[in-house]
């Protein structure tokens, strides 16, 4: 079916996202995991702060001020699109203010969907996704994108279905 397919796409989207180029790059079946170099196999040319995740004592996202200091960051997206975000903390867990095509979203860290090489907010309809390779800067981050769930009726059956708005969005 038509949006079964694109569901399954935007997965499929979701977790080459999440590979490293070397790993995205492998033979078919070799494992992810035997491609991400460990903390040992840093080189000189990648400096051991970013293999490494942040430290226990740095919260993810770093010391994020609150809403009314939270800078904003412009992103250069595919086809041209641009979208401004900014980070803040008013709770435990970081929230990610999000602004594109004359719409303001506040989206709160979801854990669900983040993982070690990506960090995801989402409100149950946007998810706004993120790199991981700066745990403690989320406006160091690339590899974002934006990403509108809807529930569809096809043939009687109500399926999940993922429209990519934004994709490949770094920072500009």
């Amino acid at each position: 079916m038509k949006f079964r397919t694109l569901s399954l796409t935007v997965a499929a989207l979701l977790a080459l996202s999440a590979c490293k180029p070397e790993e995205a790059a492998q033979a078919p079946g070799a494992s992810a995991a035997s491609a991400a170099p460990s903390p040992a196999s840093a080189t000189a040319e990648t400096p051991a702060a970013e293999t490494a995740s942040a430290p226990a004592d740095i919260p993810l996202g770093g010391n994020l001020g609150t809403a009314k200091d939270a800078a904003w960051q412009s992103y250069q997206c595919d086809e041209g699109k641009t979208l401004d975000a900014r980070y803040y903390r008013e709770t435990d867990e970081p929230i990610a203010e999000v602004r594109f095509d004359g719409q303001t979203l506040t989206l709160p860290y979801n854990g669900e969907y983040s993982n070690e090489d990506l960090t995801a907010f989402g409100n149950g309809t946007y998810t706004w996704t993120i790199g991981n390779q700066y745990q403690s800067d989320f406006y160091k981050e690339d590899n974002g994108f934006l990403v509108r769930h809807e529930q569809q009726k096809v043939d009687g059956e109500t399926l999940p279905v993922d429209e990519i708005v934004m994709k490949n969005c770094l920072p500009a």
